[in-house]
Parts: C-alpha cells; structure tokens; sequence
C-alpha cells in the first residue's frame, strides 16, 4: 500500500479485504480515516463483533474505531448499547468484549454527561449471575466519580438491597476505600456486616473487612468495634477477618497486641490462632528492623 496509496483502485480493494475480515486490511484502513467506506465497515465490523456469541471478537476493529472516531454523534451510543448487548446474554457475561469496551468508555468517555447515568443504570439492571464487567462499573464509580452526589447513595442502595453478593461486596469494599473518611460510613459498614451474617449468601467478609482496615483507622470506633468481634466467638470468619485487620493497622496498640497475643497463645481455632500468630510475628520482626536494640516478647 506505501506505494499505491492514492490509487482509488487500491483503496477500493483495501476495503473489500476489510469487509471480508481482514485484520491487516483494517488497520491499513487508518490511512483513510476521512474516506466514507471506512467509517461504515469499522461500523458494521464493530457492531458484528458486539452481536457475537463466541469469543472471536474482533478487538481490533473496535479500538480503531473508538480512537478514530469517538467524536463521531454515532460511536458512544454504539459503544453502550453493544456493552450492554454482551451483559445482556448469559453466555457471555463472563466479560470479554464487555470489558473491553467498558475499559474504552472510560477512556474516551469520562467526563462525557451520559456516562456515569449508563454505569449506573448497568449495574441496577444486573442480576445474580457473575460479571466481573459490572464489579468493574462499582470501583469505576467510585474512581472516577466520587464526588458526585448519586453515588454514594447508590452503592449503599446495592450493598442494601441487590441480590448478587459480588456486587454487594464491591459496592461495601467501594464504599470503605472511597468514603472512608465520611463520618457515616463505618457504621453504614457495620449494620451491613452484621445483617449480611443471616444472609444464605452472605458478602465476601474478609475483602470488606480489609478495606475498612485500610480506609477506616483514622475513625476512633473502628477500634473498639474490631476489639468486639475479636471477642465474639458467635462467627469464626468475621472474628477471624477482625484479627487479622487488628494485626494489620492496631498492633501498636498495647490492649491490641495482649488481645492477640492471648489469642495466639490460647485460642482453640486453629485458623484464628494463626492468624493471631502471624500477626504478632509479623509485628515482632518489623519492631526488630525498627529498633534493633529493642528485645520483643514473643507469645
């Protein structure tokens, strides 16, 4: 093509080869992006790749197309409707071309106003079964949208109220590592820990639990609430997730570390007492590193 490239001849054969299916042809085709033809097989290749059942997605076609032409009136109403075309078939919400373009959206897309309405509106009309494309929309949210008004209220409205425990975490996990320094999250967090423990599906509770860790050590009940559930032997997996976010961030703590030290010494579980164990270990060397003259009592 480097030496026919003006020749409409070859231009109209590089098409035909597009048409056909032709990866080279496609991308060769960016050397005509004004050209009528162009758009429109682009267009027809992009949304014959999102009505596909199978996994032979024509990736190619759909980021040239998104790239070259996103500030086309056509290209973003095509970009979401093909999203949700993929979410919308079972076999396929195992993500691929979804996410793909859902990665595109947010890369051309931002700031654009039908964006965060359609990541919204995703994630309402999702249902029990898993997609890691709507997991992706909640941290999206959060990421890219924080401050604005809708959102929070809507990821405590998923966290409250939607049937798929995946979401349900996320949206917690979301809601920790995004507003963990509003004075209402925590205890939002802690009524949700506590309801989900009669839930027949509860939420992923050491993933939520570590979040709250990271985002929440600065609020002066994220303490004493761990300090409870360190005690509360009515639930082994939110009481181990507790020990170990207490051995993560508190250890400093001098109540804390007896806590987990008793832990380590006398609990009957073994995986809470390892966890415990770990903890305090992990606590002993970095306090060695630290200060090398300092001798560590070891439980």
């Amino acid at each position: 093509m480097e030496y026919y490239k003006d020749d409409p001849k070859a231009v109209s054969i590089l098409h035909e080869y597009a048409r056909q299916g032709e990866n080279d042809a496609v991308r060769l085709l960016l050397n005509y992006p004004s050209h009528p033809e162009t758009f429109a097989i682009l267009r027809h290749r992009v949304q014959s790749t999102f009505d596909k059942d199978s996994s032979s997605y024509d990736y190619d076609a759909l980021t040239i197309f998104v790239k070259h032409y996103h500030e086309h009136p056509q290209t973003l109403s095509m970009l979401m409707e093909g999203i949700q075309t993929q979410l919308s078939k079972e076999g396929s919400r195992g993500d691929g071309i979804a996410k793909f373009a859902l990665n595109l959206l947010m890369e051309y897309y931002p700031e654009h106003p039908q964006t965060l309405p359609f990541l919204i509106g995703s994630v309402e009309r999702s249902n029990d079964t898993f997609s890691e494309t709507e997991r992706r929309m909640i941290d999206l949210l959060v990421r890219h949208y924080r401050d604005d008004p809708r959102v929070l209220p809507f990821l405590k409205q998923i966290a409250q109220n939607h049937s798929n425990r995946y979401l349900r975490t996320d949206a917690l996990y979301n809601m920790a590592w995004g507003y963990g320094s509003n004075p209402e999250t925590l205890s939002f967090l802690q009524q949700r820990i506590q309801a989900e423990q009669g839930c027949d599906d509860p939420i992923m509770i050491w993933y939520v639990m570590g979040a709250i860790g990271n985002s929440c050590t600065d609020n002066p009940q994220t303490l004493p609430w761990l300090k409870e559930l360190a005690h509360d032997t009515g639930n082994d997996k939110l009481r181990d997730a507790a020990i170990e976010v207490l051995g993560e961030h508190f250890l400093s703590d001098p109540e804390t570390y007896k806590l987990l030290s008793d832990v380590a010494r006398h609990e009957s579980d073994e995986t809470i007492r390892l966890t415990a164990f770990r903890a305090i270990a992990k606590h002993a060397e970095q306090t060695k590193k630290e200060h090398p003259d300092e001798s560590e009592t070891f439980p």
